[in-house]
């Protein structure tokens, strides 16, 4: 039991000196990656519940090809639309960024 502490111990103060000011790891880095991975999901999920909620709506209403037709198309844009929201939130986040480095620093 003793042994299991010590190991447990020496794993979380590994863990958290990986983690000090000091660590490459960048808080920033990560939610522009989060964000990046976001775009993906956005475009394929949007056109699937459109078309989901459009084939719905299309058999309450009598017309399920043509709801389904235009709910694909809604998710589409709607997929379009937030990709383009993503995209423009790590442009701003990435010129803050430059902002804040100062000026005459090279990005590159």
């Amino acid at each position: 039991m003793a042994r299991a502490r010590q190991r447990h111990s020496a794993r979380r103060t590994a863990l958290m000196a990986t983690l000090t000011p000091q660590s490459p790891w960048n808080p920033r880095l990560g939610r522009s990656a989060m964000l990046a991975t976001m775009i993906p999901f956005s475009m394929a999920l949007a056109p699937l519940a459109g078309f989901l909620a459009g084939r719905w709506v299309g058999r309450w209403v009598g017309f399920e090809k043509a709801g389904s037709v235009i709910g694909l198309l809604v998710g589409l844009v709607a997929g379009a639309r937030e990709a383009i929201l993503i995209i423009r939130r790590l442009q701003q986040e990435q010129k803050s960024e430059q902002d804040k480095s100062g000026p005459g620093v090279d990005p590159d």
